[in-house]
């Protein structure tokens, strides 16, 4: 949902370096959105790492996507 909700063109999504501290601050709002209260300490650690690793990868994925789609239409297949 977060992905989606910054998903066009000039976003820090399809930046060339993408900022740290703004993916950063993507993952803390998918950490925040995730974490419940009852959450111990040494569970909300692994919860953060696991957020930034699925983001991470979301934006990897979209990148590649949008590449295949931009090659496909230039090309004409």
């Amino acid at each position: 949902e977060v992905c989606d909700a910054i998903d066009y063109d000039g976003s820090i999504l399809y930046d060339e370096y993408p900022d740290r501290v703004g993916l950063r601050r993507l993952c803390d709002e998918v950490y925040r959105r995730e974490v419940s209260e009852e959450t111990g300490e040494e569970e909300k650690q692994w919860i953060q790492a696991a957020c930034e690793v699925l983001l991470y990868h979301e934006v990897c994925r979209r990148r590649v996507k949008k590449r295949e789609l931009r090659n496909r239409y230039w090309r004409g297949i």
